[in-house]
């Protein structure tokens, strides 16, 4: 058995108390002011932000529509999606359930994805069932449905009032090796830039993947820090661009920041989620020229 020195006992105790304090008891604008703080290192402006990071937190804060909540909730979302771009580009649902105990894996195909409704990561991709380690399932979904998300990641609002399901997806296979996800940043209904990304957990070579940046235009630019080394990967514009463009502009129509998601598989546009709060707020692996284009683009309404 693994002993922790007192001392860093102590100190991971304090951890624990001060991150309850500041979670549970504080208002979030008072936790928004703290958090800011020991990211950026500087004081939070709230009443006239000033740059983009402090605007993601007046987001946060302020810009509080219903509507956020369908769009955050991986279930809810797809509806409220398919009614905006069409069922066509949603990836297919194959079951919702409350808790583990509920699936029923025989009623399954061989390739699946599980994922709960309400937060980010507890993510299950099953590529072979009979090799799928039951126990580890269902203590990684279990554990995720006892999580209020809002709670655990920054206080991010559009989180806090989703009903915890479990749901499985359609896996979606491709002929390639690497599956490649485009997002675009939008701000106040305009699509300003994609990431394009293969380093989210669906390539293992780590000496392959990658995080770079494009143009709606699709030009190669560097907007996150270190990107310069990786100008050398050049890759195809994809089959469905325009419509990625067009669906993140109907998509973003009622938001101040919205990141839309995609995959194409064999040239086929799956749409994959809606995020309010890209980088929980912070963009803080940008360089400058991404910040001020973030910035200058995002008008709030005060």
């Amino acid at each position: 058995m693994k002993f922790l020195h007192p001392k860093k006992w102590l100190r991971q105790g304090k951890e624990k108390i001060t991150n309850f304090i500041l979670y549970y008891f504080l208002p979030d604008k008072f936790y928004y002011k703290i958090r800011y703080y020991k990211v950026t290192g500087k004081k939070l402006n709230l009443k006239n932000p000033q740059n983009i990071n402090e605007k993601m937190q007046w987001i946060k804060l302020y810009d509080r529509k219903p509507e956020y909540t369908i769009i955050t909730d991986k279930l809810a979302a797809k509806k409220y999606a398919a009614n905006i771009v069409g069922e066509e580009y949603i990836i297919p649902l194959l079951g919702v359930w409350n808790t583990f105990e509920e699936i029923d894996f025989d009623t399954l195909p061989n390739q699946f994805v599980l994922k709960c409704t309400h937060d980010s990561g507890s993510v299950i991709i099953c590529t072979d069932k009979s090799q799928l380690d039951l126990n580890f399932v269902k203590n990684k979904l279990t554990q995720a449905l006892k999580h209020n998300y809002y709670r655990y990641q920054n206080l991010q609002w559009a989180y806090k009032n989703i009903k915890p399901k479990i749901i499985a997806e359609q896996y979606l296979s491709s002929k390639l090796n690497n599956k490649i996800e485009y997002q675009i940043f939008c701000n106040n209904g305009i699509p300003l830039f994609f990431l394009v990304r293969n380093d989210l957990g669906y390539t293992k070579n780590e000496e392959t993947k990658y995080a770079i940046s494009y143009t709606l235009s699709w030009e190669r630019v560097a907007y996150r820090i270190g990107e310069e080394k990786l100008m050398h990967i050049q890759l195809p514009k994809p089959v469905n661009y325009e419509k990625m463009i067009e669906f993140a502009r109907l998509l973003s129509k009622n938001t101040l920041h919205l990141r839309v998601d995609y995959y194409e598989i064999d040239e086929k546009l799956y749409l994959g989620e809606l995020t309010l709060y890209s980088n929980g707020g912070f963009f803080s692996n940008y360089n400058q020229e991404a910040l001020d284009l973030l910035n200058r683009t995002l008008t709030l309404p005060i």
